[in-house]
């Protein structure tokens, strides 16, 4: 996949990041490629399921190194996937930014303290569980995810997490990888979501038995952006290797021939991308 980032370098990936003004009625994304996204308000700079190992089987090369990521308030990991939970690159960020912290699946929490990642910096959340910022304006809840299967331990609640995120009056979903379950849609439908990342690469039993977990194909990511009544939607989990994606443009097209008022946004990685939405929302309360 050919795009800007062929062009910029990590300096200036980050000086395009962290220089950018963005006033209180709008908010920036950039996506990385695969789950991996970057989103900017007027007060908060989040990081999502960050991959910027330079694996030669990468279609998407990565731009950002890690060690210039020194600028973050909060990065979050969906599960312990290398392609989510790239625990190198997070160890260097942990170490290049002391206030920087991190929302993971309780699950991982041996791990993260293994690579620096513990005590206040680490939010460690399950599926019943929600998280508040120690700051205003942001606040997290934790939704599971079925990347092929719900996996649920009694002791450390879910192995796969979707994150619901409200920031700066506007309402995040990132679902990690999953597929689609029974109870997904109510949970995403007690919140007015403004944006929502979702994978699109699929599954089929090719890959599932050489252990590609599978995610949502694009058509059941339509519906469940479709009637979670999302205002856009951002499909994901696509482009990076060759042998687990599809084409975005099938997603693009049952979009809008089955929900024409939801929009879309597929483009390039480290495109910036505007979001403009009239009135604030709150969270719900609990």
């Amino acid at each position: 996949m050919k795009g800007p980032d062929n062009v910029k370098t990590s300096r200036q990936f980050r000086r395009e990041v962290v220089e950018l003004n963005v006033p209180t009625d709008q908010l920036a994304f950039w996506w990385l490629g695969q789950q991996g996204w970057i989103v900017k308000t007027a007060h908060y700079l989040l990081g999502f399921d960050f991959y910027l190992t330079d694996d030669p089987r990468r279609l998407v090369k990565p731009v950002l190194k890690a060690e210039d990521c020194d600028f973050f308030d909060v990065i979050f990991a969906t599960h312990e996937h290398t392609d989510h939970f790239d625990q190198p690159v997070l160890e260097v960020i942990a170490k290049v930014n002391s206030k920087t912290r991190f929302v993971l699946p309780k699950i991982v929490q041996t791990e993260a303290a293994k690579i620096g990642i513990a005590g206040e910096r680490a939010i460690l959340l399950d599926a019943q569980k929600e998280a508040e910022y120690s700051q205003e304006n942001l606040r997290i809840i934790s939704i599971p995810s079925a990347h092929e299967f719900l996996e649920i331990d009694p002791d450390t609640g879910s192995a796969f997490l979707g994150y619901v995120v409200y920031v700066d009056g506007f309402c995040l979903y990132h679902s990690g990888d999953t597929c689609y379950y029974d109870g997904m849609l109510g949970k995403l439908r007690e919140h007015s979501i403004d944006i929502a990342f979702v994978p699109i690469n699929g599954r089929d039993g090719t890959r599932y038995r050489r252990n590609t977990i599978g995610n949502l194909t694009y058509q059941e990511a339509v519906d469940l952006v479709g009637q979670a009544k999302v205002r856009l939607a951002c499909p994901a989990h696509h482009g990076m290797f060759a042998h687990n994606t599809q084409d975005p443009v099938l997603f693009i097209d049952y979009l809008t021939a089955k929900y024409p008022d939801v929009r879309y946004w597929v483009g390039l990685p480290h495109e910036l991308v505007w979001y403009k939405r009239p009135l604030a929302i709150a969270a719900p309360d609990r």
